[in-house]
């Protein structure tokens, strides 16, 4: 039977310091997602005052998803290059601005403005993109878990931070709310200030343990093995890459034709907006539950059955939401949330772990940057379509049924990486 080595003081105080760098990851991707994720609160209030359709509110979130996407290759050369700690406090301050600046806008561009650009950019530097490659240096052989804590962080975020971005709003209204938000995200700017920059860039020292997680064992694609290191270029003509493209790219189209418009869509249905705004919260928290559920799932079990489950979980959700606006009722309601919730950006732990074994190396940065761009693109023609289709139509019926339609295709390229052998 064999005998586990004790852990000398080196490895203790390198598990401490993983342990420390993942916390710092989790709260700058709680606070940013949190706070772009409450644009949802603002729809109705924003609406009322200066009379604008839905097509032309969610705009803003379309011009906040095409400036991620733009900014993601860009947010991937500028990690490679001045490393994360910087990133993070380019990231906060511009972050701060742009609710600064929505708090006194007034006019469609001025929002596009500082919550499209300044915003899109922030959010990006601040996402679970940069943090993917600085956990993957931190935890070689448990990747896809510990990028389901991060990433589940986004579902906490979404829990706290939305139902007060509402309570700001009823309270004090929505220029102060913004404000408010932007002191929330300033305040980041002390944990970033005192982390170390090595000890972010650095990463742990290899263990002898090996990795068992799916995408470490996973071979590399095609032509991967004893080859130069992987650039952009060269990601570019990997079947993989394309897949995962794909994948990014159908998921966000289908979430966030609906995520963005989640809290109206919820009071159409009779739900309180404040009660709406805390249902929302709590997708979040099963989203939380999810992501480190899928995680810990595809570490044991692999990417392909626990990307299955999810995606079932989302189109049962989107299913039983159609079912809500047409009978509206509580059970349908917490259905809803059940299924929904726990899937609900459940696959990026799961690509993110494949791409950084797949493409490790010194361009892996704005590699997974690429990657993610199909993720801005697809979130911007969603909100974008699920605002267009909710004047069209009146309601939200179209927009859910055209969310169900591009899970469906999201799977495909799972499916795909399945029957090829590239898993």
């Amino acid at each position: 039977m064999a005998v586990s080595p004790t852990p000398s003081p080196a490895d203790r105080a390198g598990v401490t310091t993983a342990a420390l760098v993942l916390a710092l990851c989790f709260a700058l991707a709680l606070v940013a997602r949190g706070t772009v994720e409450s644009f949802t609160t603002f729809l109705i209030p924003l609406g009322e005052e200066f009379g604008w359709s839905r097509t032309a509110l969610n705009s803003v979130y379309a011009v906040y998803a095409l400036t991620a996407a733009a900014a993601a290759p860009m947010v991937g050369w500028i990690l490679d290059r001045w490393g994360p700690k910087r990133l993070y406090l380019l990231g906060i301050v511009l972050m701060a601005a742009g609710l600064t600046g929505a708090a006194s806008a007034s006019a469609l561009w001025q929002f596009a403005l500082c919550l499209g650009v300044l915003v899109g950019f922030a959010y990006i530097a601040l996402s679970p993109l940069p943090h993917a490659v600085v956990v993957s240096r931190w935890f070689p052989h448990r990747l896809s878990s510990a990028m389901g804590v991060v990433q589940a962080s986004n579902g906490l975020g979404i829990f706290l931070i939305v139902p007060l971005a509402q309570l700001l709003i009823a309270g004090a209204g929505w220029r102060w709310a913004y404000a408010g938000l932007a002191l929330l995200v300033a305040c980041l700017l002390v944990p970033v200030s005192f982390a170390k920059r090595a000890t972010l860039e650095r990463g742990r020292a290899p263990a002898s343990a090996p990795a068992r997680d799916e995408a470490a064992a996973a071979p590399p694609a095609s032509g991967a093995s004893d080859s130069p290191a992987w650039t952009l270029r060269r990601a570019l003509g990997n079947v993989s890459f394309w897949c995962l493209f794909a994948m990014f790219f159908f998921t966000s189209v289908g979430n966030f034709s609906v995520v963005p418009q989640m809290v109206p869509l919820l009071v159409s249905t009779g739900v309180p907006a404040l009660k709406a705004a805390s249902v929302f919260g709590v997708l979040g928290t099963c989203a939380m539950v999810g992501l480190l559920g899928y995680g810990w799932l595809s570490d044991r079990i692999g990417i392909f059955p626990a990307a299955t489950l999810s995606y079932l979980g989302s189109v049962g959700g989107f299913l039983t939401l159609m079912a809500l606006i047409a009978a509206p009722g509580e059970a349908l309601l917490w259905t809803f949330v059940v299924l929904f919730g726990p899937s609900m950006g459940s696959r990026f732990p799961m690509v993110s772990a494949y791409a950084a074994r797949l493409f490790r190396g010194p361009n892996l940065g704005r590699i997974f940057g690429a990657i993610c761009v199909s993720q801005g693109i697809g979130t911007a023609i969603g909100s974008f379509a699920g605002g267009l289709m909710h004047d069209y139509a009146g309601g939200y019926r179209w927009v859910t049924a055209f969310a169900l339609v591009n899970m469906l295709f999201a799977y495909a390229p799972f499916v795909i990486v399945r029957v090829r052998g590239l898993h």
